[in-house]
This record gives structure tokens, C-alpha cells and sequence, in this order.
């Protein structure tokens, strides 16, 4: 079943969001990459600690998510959308679209180390590993070495219907994006 029949309204319809404040001065634009059936490109990105998320743009005040994401495709993955879609979440400052695509990815290399296709049980997966990370489970070198979901975009791709959390897990993801949670010592 293709990704964009999977996504369903924001599972915290109705609740206020509350972004944590060490990334609610950047909203970002996140593009989920569908190719076939229920396979999403992933990043991995050279910030340190590095995690894997979608493609990923500065979400400038009142410029249009789908133009947005258009050029984001075009300038870290060389691909270009089919369609696109905007797919309604939670978080003011995290907004996610959705692009069907065909054709290869090719990464420009000074913003990625690799980018991948993958299907929904690995991004829950990924998602596990960042969980793990909060937990103080693993620490920040074990997650670089193994990286996870980058932490800002687990509650989207949960609010989106992608992945599953409890709202328990994604209050400690919360808490390590605000610093009040540090990933286990090495």
C-alpha cells in the first residue's frame, strides 16, 4: 500500500503542542520521499550526533510547504516529485509533505553521508534506536555509530501515523531535544 493511503489526521488532534524550546526557533519543512509501496528516503546528516531524517528545509513564514519542498528534493536529493502532498501534523514547527517520486537519488555530498530507501518497519526501527537514546540506553557515540531517527522529527512522523510511540516515549525524546536529558556516557 503506498505511504500517502498509510497517513491519517494527526493523532493528537486536538492537543496543544508544545515544542521544545531548543528547536522551536528553527521550523523546519520535513519531505517524506515515497517511491513504491512503503518505501521512505532517509538522510543521514554530518551534524554530529548524526541520526537519520527526512529531507529537510529552513520552513521560511509564509512560503508555500509544496514550493518548499520542491527545491529541497531538487537541491539534496537530484530528484524530482511527481506529486506532492501536504500532510497535516501537530507541531507548528515541524511540517511535513509528502513527494512521489521516481529516478535515482544522488546526493549532493557536502550535506549527507548517504541516502537511502527504506521501508516502514526499518523507520520504526529507527525510531526504536532514537527511544533507546532518551532511555540512556546507548550513548551519543553508540547512536553516530548507529544512528536512529534524528530526535525533532520522531513526534511528526508519529503524529503523521508512520512510526508508533507512546506520548510517554515522545515526552523523553522531548526532554533530550530541550537538554534535560542526557544520552548515556560512552
Amino acid at each position: 500500500m503506498p505511504i500517502s493511503r498509510m497517513i491519517r489526521s494527526p493523532r493528537t488532534a486536538g492537543v496543544t503542542f508544545h515544542t521544545p524550546a531548543a528547536i522551536s526557533a528553527a521550523p523546519a519543512l520535513g519531505v517524506l520521499v515515497e517511491h513504491r509501496t512503503e518505501r521512505l528516503v532517509l538522510l543521514v546528516r554530518h551534524a554530529y550526533p548524526q541520526g537519520l531524517g527526512p529531507v529537510v528545509t529552513a520552513d521560511r513564514s509564509g512560503e508555500d510547504a509544496v514550493e518548499l519542498a520542491r527545491a529541497a528534493l531538487a537541491e539534496q536529493t537530484y530528484l524530482h516529485p511527481d506529486t506532492l502532498t501536504q500532510i497535516p501534523t501537530c507541531d507548528p514547527h515541524r511540517r511535513l509533505v509528502l513527494a512521489s517520486v521516481s529516478g535515482r537519488i544522488e546526493p549532493p555530498g557536502h550535506r549527507t553521508l548517504t541516502a537511502s530507501w527504506h521501508s516502514l518497519p526499518a523507520v520504526q526501527e529507527f525510531a526504536d534506536t532514537t527511544q533507546d537514546l532518551a532511555n540512556g540506553w546507548c550513548s551519543a557515540a553508540q547512536f553516530s555509530a548507529q544512528p536512529g531517527l534524528l530526535p525533532e522529527w520522531v513526534r511528526p512522523l508519529c503524529d503523521a501515523g508512520l512510526i508508533d510511540r507512546t506520548d510517554a516515549d515522545l515526552d523523553l525524546i522531548d526532554e533530550l531535544l530541550r537538554g534535560q536529558r542526557e544520552p548515556a556516557a560512552a
